[in-house]
């Protein structure tokens, strides 16, 4: 597949700051925590090369918007090719664009923060990992070879952050 390194959320998505090497050596005391979105709906892939198409369908689905993955694939391929969605851009102009779900209500997502390593952008980072799926929004995290959507994440709170 020819994706580039990609963190996409519907909200937002995020990595790891550097850790400082006196925060790896104390053992953590505290207990983890956990923010997660509760009952999200997964969808499988319908084909080998739509894991995007289908974590898009599961993000829209747990926001209360169940889409089927074919009318995802169907806004890249008219043909419904089972194909890899060929670039990072693909990704956002499905979710940010309009969409009419399976019942027929109208919906559309913001994305608020990207990571696109090959593009510089890095607009992300773990608290705001955190801050999103608190608010029980789901993330997209995608890279060359494979899509999956983000609904769960134990931290540590620390000083400088989770």
């Amino acid at each position: 597949m020819n994706r580039r390194s990609f963190i996409l959320g519907t909200a937002v998505a995020a990595f790891s700051p550097a850790v400082s090497r006196a925060e790896l050596i104390v053992p953590v005391i505290e207990a983890p925590s956990r923010a997660f979105v509760p009952h999200p709906q997964f969808v499988a892939q319908q084909c080998v090369d739509w894991c995007w198409a289908a974590s898009c369908s599961m993000i829209f689905g747990t926001l209360g918007h169940p889409t089927d993955q074919k009318k995802v694939v169907d806004f890249l391929y008219s043909d419904l090719a089972c194909a890899p969605a060929p670039k990072t851009g693909d990704l956002t102009k499905i979710l940010s664009n309009p969409w009419i779900d399976d019942r027929g209500v109208g919906f559309r997502l913001r994305i608020d923060a990207a990571f696109d390593q090959e593009n510089g952008i890095v607009a992300i980072d773990d608290a705001l990992i955190v801050a999103e799926l608190m608010q029980k929004r789901p993330l997209l995290y995608a890279n060359r070879d494979h899509c999956m959507v983000i609904v769960d994440a134990d931290f540590v709170p620390t000083r400088r952050g989770p």
